[in-house]
């Protein structure tokens, strides 16, 4: 039986993405609804991310729901982000699995709305650009979703604006470039939240994954008192380690060894047997 042409459209689409991508339409639409054809002008405020609110309020839920919102005066903000989010994301979701791909993006607009409050707090109040009333957009989660799939396909290419064939290193740089051109023009700094995150949850593992492994390997050999030499290993160790740290300190102790058996007589027995009591047989 022949499918729908949107059947066809959404059947790459993993049920993460489909949510995501439905999620930022309704909400643009409503905003742009309630805004511009019913006067209602502050309902959608109570989702943006004010840094006032978050710093002085604990309103912190605004960190992540400020990504759901768009700029209802260029519609083409919210085409450009579902587009987007649409052609590089479907990867990413078959790679990691839907739990850390939706993961994934709530980091990035998260991390992205907290470097922007915290230059925000600690930049002199001439720079303007950089004190922005309200925040949001899901640019930053776009822009994740972009350095990672560079970075996780460095040789495919991908059609930039659908027309130019590039590489995926070479989008990485792109992106990257244009969080830099965002910040100059607009004072733009959520987007480095997307290119942090985008660099550090991408391998297997991830940089972020390996960090947090080592450290909590970290405080289970501090609270176990064990370690090598009778050390305490601390989370130094564990971050400078490239290998294996995990193990059970024996002192200067010899290691075991394995001391191969077989059906040899009495006399052979005897002569080869070790002087060392302590191998394991």
């Amino acid at each position: 039986m022949n499918r729908s042409p949107f059947a066809q459209a959404t059947s790459r689409l993993g049920p993460g993405l489909k949510s995501v991508l439905a999620v930022i339409a309704a909400f643009g639409l409503l905003e742009a609804l309630l805004v511009n054809w019913v006067g209602v002008t502050e309902a959608w405020r109570f989702l943006a991310c004010a840094p006032a609110e978050v710093v002085h309020h604990g309103q912190v839920w605004r960190l992540l729901t400020a990504g759901v919102l768009t700029d209802i005066t260029h519609p083409m903000g919210l085409i450009f982000t579902l587009v987007g989010l649409y052609f590089l994301s479907p990867d990413l979701e078959r790679r990691w699995g839907t739990g850390r791909f939706l993961w994934f993006l709530a980091l990035s607009v998260v991390l992205g709305n907290v470097l922007a409050i915290a230059v925000d707090l600690l930049t002199p109040d001439s720079l303007s650009l950089l004190h922005p009333p309200v925040l949001y957009g899901a640019n930053a989660a776009l822009v994740g979703t972009a350095v990672a799939w560079g970075v996780n396909n460095r040789e495919q290419q991908v059609n930039l604006f659908m027309i130019m064939p590039i590489r995926g290193q070479t989008l990485v740089w792109i992106t990257i470039g244009g969080c830099f051109l965002y910040l100059l023009y607009q004072g733009d700094v959520a987007s480095f939240g997307g290119v942090v995150t985008g660099l550090t949850m991408v391998g297997e593992p991830s940089a972020m994954r390996r960090a947090y492994l080592r450290l909590k390997l970290a405080l289970l050999r501090t609270r176990s008192g064990g370690g090598g030499g009778g050390r305490p290993i601390t989370a130094a160790d564990i971050l400078r380690s490239k290998g294996p740290i995990l193990r059970k300190g024996r002192g200067d102790k010899p290691p075991l060894r394995v001391v191969q058996g077989g059906q040899a007589d009495d006399a052979d027995r005897d002569k080869n047997a070790p002087k060392d009591k302590r191998y394991l047989n």
